[in-house]
């Protein structure tokens, strides 16, 4: 499966992560509390944790590095449901273009 690609210039412009349920008859509202943005800067890895919904300082600064044709990891999302509790939404990959 491909990954869904992402413009370089709205993924710098990106402010951070939201939890949206789709296609669901209740609004229900989650809270994006925690997330790691990764990625490989001249064959190192980099990861960056983010705190709240938005993209920590260093992660913005990673974001800004990225070329055409690298994969951006946004791994390990966490969110806090209506109930309280904090729920492991799993990861999403991108290919910058």
């Amino acid at each position: 499966m491909n990954d869904p690609s992402v413009k370089r210039n709205e993924l710098i412009a990106a402010q951070g992560v939201i939890a949206k349920m789709e296609n669901f008859e209740f609004d229900l509202r989650f809270e994006v509390v925690s997330y790691t943005v990764s990625t490989t800067i001249g064959g190192n890895l980099l990861e960056k944790e983010c705190r709240g919904a938005a993209l920590s300082e260093d992660a913005k600064v990673v974001l800004s590095k990225v070329k055409s044709n690298q994969k951006i990891y946004i791994e390990n999302i966490k969110a806090k449901g209506p109930d309280g509790s904090i729920r492991n939404l799993g990861a999403l990959s991108f290919k910058v273009i």
